[in-house]
């Protein structure tokens, strides 16, 4: 038959005919043409093809399986999660094993080098579990200028911000059945999670000297409070019980710039309408919020979180130093001391709250004086969880052209140092809670265990209660585990 024909049906063994399999290139995936790269890997699965058009035919959508791996924030998650949904929209079926799909979507990150390097290993390992898959890599390591992109992998698709995914899915999949975009949907369910994220912003234009990201998620944009508020309800309907909200510079929901210095006014009235409005939900049992900066905690907030029970007391603030010097070199908008009053409003405001955050170790011209400020700083803080980032130069960051670079045995050191600190007031913050009591979403029904609105896990010491269930229960002295009310 001609590989032009419209007419004829192509049985599985003429989908390996030579005239085909002259048409495919010799070449790595990243290198030659899409269609070509998907014939590349398609056509070893003549079962699961049915018309050849030249360079488009159909494949019956029922047969096909994607596999979807995400790497970084929750913004990449939610983003994730709008994928899955498009594809399951147009009769494609998920699996959870990468050497049962046809698709793989690797949704990469590049916020650090380790997560750049992170999102190669990703696609290597769906590679080796399974060659004739077609792989395409999108997100932020993909819309990166650095050189840490992945290379050399057959049947491997490069999908850049500018490129849309529906098109590439086109040529992969045939003819699209619906006219809808991926990332304008807001989603009906959050997969198999009982905690849902819910993206309300996106975009950054902060240029932390560290932070690669600002150059990458250009456009600032937040969706309207209705469309969240719908979003929120569809979630909470389909069963979820906690939702987290979610944003790039989630306190700048509303606003054009992160830059509270172009704001009006110092408080985001948006931000407190929306967090406010959320929390309304019917059916909503909890509302976390993912990621906030000092500057977004305000008498106001605690306000809110005091007249909503709903309202998770755990907050993700980043610290990054506390050596105003060296939040100053990092280009953040507060100083050490503006960061330790908001920590005493949130104490003041609510009980036994927990507090979670990020510190960079051995940033460019972090003197030890410099550094014993952040280790006096946690102390007096009290987290619950210190996430530690050894320092490295990322091209196109500022911090890259700073002077005071410091040997990587002295940044290994105080990590080490900041994450042995992290531990023990970890455990300190669990012994405080001993006889608190707990409400815990189970997630894992063999173990009995989930998530406190402390943002906690959890383990119930008898009982059996099912995945998404809601339980009351008192924390033991050990902070880990908890036994359920009667």
């Amino acid at each position: 038959m001609s590989s032009d024909s419209r007419t004829s049906t192509v049985s599985p063994s003429n989908l390996r005919c030579s005239a085909l399999k002259a048409r495919l290139p010799t070449s790595k995936a990243h290198t030659y043409s899409l269609p070509d790269a998907i014939y590349h890997s398609l056509l070893s699965r003549p079962e699961k093809a049915g018309l050849v058009f030249g360079y488009n035919f159909y494949i019956f959508w029922s047969m096909v399986t994607f596999y979807i791996t995400t790497l970084g924030c929750k913004v990449n998650q939610y983003e994730s999660q709008q994928i899955r949904q498009f594809l399951q929209s147009i009769g494609l079926s998920q699996t959870f094993k990468p050497e049962n799909a046809d698709i793989a979507v690797v949704r990469t990150c590049c916020i650090t080098r380790n997560a750049s390097s992170k999102s190669r290993q990703a696609i290597k390992r769906i590679h080796k579990a399974n060659p004739e898959c077609v792989i395409i890599a999108n997100g932020c390591l993909i819309d990166s200028e650095t050189e840490e992109k992945p290379q050399d992998i057959e049947s491997l698709v490069l999908q850049r911000e500018n490129q849309q995914l529906e098109k590439i899915l086109e040529q992969v999949c045939g003819k699209l059945k619906t006219e809808e975009r991926i990332f304008e949907s807001g989603l009906k369910n959050y997969g198999r999670q009982t905690r849902a994220f819910l993206k309300v912003q996106d975009g950054c234009d902060g240029f932390c000297s560290y932070c690669i990201i600002p150059k990458i998620r250009t456009d600032i944009s937040s969706k309207p409070l209705e469309n969240v508020l719908n979003e929120a309800q569809e979630l909470v309907d389909s069963g979820h019980r906690e939702i987290v909200l979610t944003g790039v510079f989630l306190g700048a929901y509303g606003k054009e710039t992160v830059k509270r210095s172009r704001w009006r006014q110092s408080v985001n009235r948006e931000f407190l309408k929306l967090v406010d409005s959320v929390a309304k939900t019917p059916g909503l049992e909890r509302l976390r919020l993912s990621s906030v900066e000092p500057g977004d905690i305000s008498e106001e907030l605690m306000e809110i979180y005091k007249s909503r029970t709903n309202l998770a007391p755990h907050f993700h603030i980043s610290l990054q130093s506390g050596s105003s010097r060296i939040l100053k070199l990092m280009n953040r908008q507060y100083d050490s001391e503006t960061f330790r009053q908001k920590i005493d409003l949130i104490n003041e405001s609510l009980h036994k709250p927990a507090v979670t955050t990020d510190i960079i170790a051995g940033f460019p011209g972090e003197t030890e004086a410099d550094f014993k400020k952040s280790i006096e700083m946690c102390r007096y803080c009290g987290f619950s969880k210190i996430h530690v980032f050894s320092y490295s130069s990322r091209k196109g960051t500022g911090a890259e052209n700073l002077n005071g670079h410091l040997p990587a045995g002295v940044i290994k050191q105080r990590a080490a140092e900041l994450a042995e600190l992290g531990d023990r007031l970890a455990e300190k913050y669990r012994n405080s809670l001993a006889g608190q009591e707990a409400a815990v979403i189970i997630e894992n029904e063999n173990t009995q265990s989930g998530k406190c609105e402390r943002y906690l896990d959890i383990k119930l010491t008898e009982g059996n209660f099912r995945r998404g269930q809601l339980v009351l229960a008192k924390i033991l002295p050990s902070g880990k585990e908890a036994a359920p009310c009667r």
